[in-house]
């Protein structure tokens, strides 16, 4: 007689709900903060305190972005514009009182020469901090507001002709071959920095134009190569590695700029994240602590003699850095100078980087800049000897409309940086976008470095002549080719 009992089938025990990783982090992170307040309320001096409430804040927003990212992205990729941007902000508003405090606000002639002058005092320290905290804070929350929920692009890149590559190394060959041609027929060799800058500035406006021009495609011609060879990475990953190989042995035999070196490099490393495999974030930690060792040493010994030598802590923690002279300038406008507001009625200057968009052979007035302005205004003198200053988000607020203005840039770099990720994930790219989202990754320091808008022109002036010669040269080309065929 046949069993009448159905047979089940094995069933696992229902697990118990399980608590959500997010929120694990987060107890974890309020005992963690709620430890870190009780030691340094007791064991750490007052003016050490006055930095440490605003380092915590930009530290707590850099890291929540990551956590939520992370909470949202079963695969989230630590190269993405937004995470890239809010740790660079991280680092322009963290590092400089950081090192103050691990002096004891003490600041020796080797750092830059307003603090060592002024001797700012941890309140004064403290203050600008916390606009860099009101900026990172605007930005993530408007960056995971219009931000898509994942990382991973749906659909495949477009591949790019062979066309397309060799125009982009011929093109690369004739921007490095300019520089040569312009040295040879007006001496533009010089021994240091500030002399090369004077030498340029005594171009002819055509040659300058044109050097900037060819300066800027030179670095975004060479993302355009790597993401057009990342696109075939299984045939292409030794030119790939070949490539980033000798750009960075040419930079240190020539103990170069610094930039355009750390730039290819992320570039690859960011292609690589986002077309072949996600990389680990403990090589992504291991590698970014050593190449911001390396950059530093590599700043410190460009103001040096230029030769390679081991480096002691003290040359580190008390020497001049591109982030303390960017803290530097907002402190200079708030305390030393006292120019709050400076920019109020004042068209040109709040609107220079619109300007700067159109040549200045089209404008009935001369072009300016916050950073020119500066320079020229308060430290001719530098000026005359080849000095130049950045000027950095900060300094726009201080002579603008104050910490309002720092959430309205905050909230508006984080729109525009969303609508680009989300615009990389979700629509149909081909090799031109993907190097554009890579050229906006790398050179988005520039907003918190220099000016918020002198994006646009830097995009139009270099990466935009850099995308028409190599299109129109890959379809001539491709139309000589047709023709040869034709023709046989």
């Amino acid at each position: 007689m046949p069993l009448t009992t159905a047979v089940r089938r094995a069933v696992p025990p229902r697990a118990g709900k399980v608590i959500p990783m997010p929120l694990i982090l987060a107890i974890g992170a309020v005992y963690f903060l709620s430890m870190l307040a009780v030691f340094i309320r007791t064991r750490v001096d007052p003016g050490t305190q006055m930095v440490a409430w605003p380092i915590g804040v930009i530290v707590l927003a850099a890291a929540g972005l990551v956590l939520v990212i992370r909470w949202r992205d079963r695969s989230p990729s630590y190269f993405e514009v937004g995470v890239l941007y809010a740790g660079i902000v991280a680092l322009y508003g963290a590092y400089p009182p950081l090192i103050a405090a691990l002096n004891r606000f003490q600041f020796p002639a080797t750092t830059d020469g307003r603090f060592s002058s002024a001797q700012p005092s941890a309140a004064e320290m403290a203050s600008i901090t916390w606009w860099y905290a009101i900026y990172l804070v605007a930005f993530c929350a408007a960056y995971l507001l219009v931000r898509p929920r994942h990382s991973t692009r749906r659909e495949p890149v477009h591949p790019p002709g062979r066309a397309l590559i060799i125009a982009a190394v011929l093109l690369l060959l004739v921007s490095k071959l300019f520089f040569l041609v312009l040295a040879m027929f007006y001496n533009l060799r010089a021994g240091s920095y500030s002399e090369q800058y004077i030498l340029v500035r005594s171009l002819p406006l055509v040659l300058r134009q044109l050097a900037n021009v060819f300066e800027g495609m030179s670095v975004s011609l060479q993302i355009i190569i790597l993401a057009a060879l990342f696109c075939y990475y299984h045939r292409t990953k030794w030119i790939i590695v070949i490539f980033v190989a000798a750009l960075g042995g040419f930079v240190v035999m020539a103990r170069g700029g610094r930039t355009e070196l750390f730039v290819v490099v992320l570039a690859a490393l960011q292609l690589r994240d986002q077309l072949v495999r996600r990389i680990p974030a403990k090589v992504i930690a291991i590698v970014a602590v050593a190449g911001f060792a390396l950059y530093m040493m590599m700043g410190i010994l460009r103001q040096d003699d230029r030769q390679f030598r081991m480096l002691h802590v003290e040359e580190i923690t008390a020497g001049y850095t591109d982030f303390e002279g960017i803290f530097a300038n907002a402190y200079d406008l708030k305390y030393i100078l006292n120019i709050s507001g400076a920019f109020r009625g004042q068209p040109a200057l709040l609107f220079a980087d619109i300007a700067a968009v159109i040549p200045q052979q089209f404008l009935p007035f001369a072009k300016t800049s916050a950073s020119y302005w500066y320079v020229t205004t308060y430290y001719p003198i530098s000026f005359a000897e080849g000095g130049g200053m950045a000027f950095g988000v900060v300094s726009e607020a201080i002579v603008g409309y104050g910490w309002v203005e720092m959430l309205l840039r905050g909230t508006f770099v984080g729109v525009l940086l969303a609508l680009l990720h989300r615009r990389f994930v979700n629509g149909s790219v081909g090799v031109m976008f993907l190097a554009l989202y890579v050229w906006m990754t790398v050179s988005s320091y520039q907003m918190c470095r220099n000016t918020t808008l002198s994006i646009i022109s830097m995009s139009l002036y270099r990466f935009v002549p850099a995308v028409v010669a190599t299109l129109l040269l890959a379809a001539a080309f491709r139309r000589g080719r047709s023709r040869l065929f034709a023709f046989r």
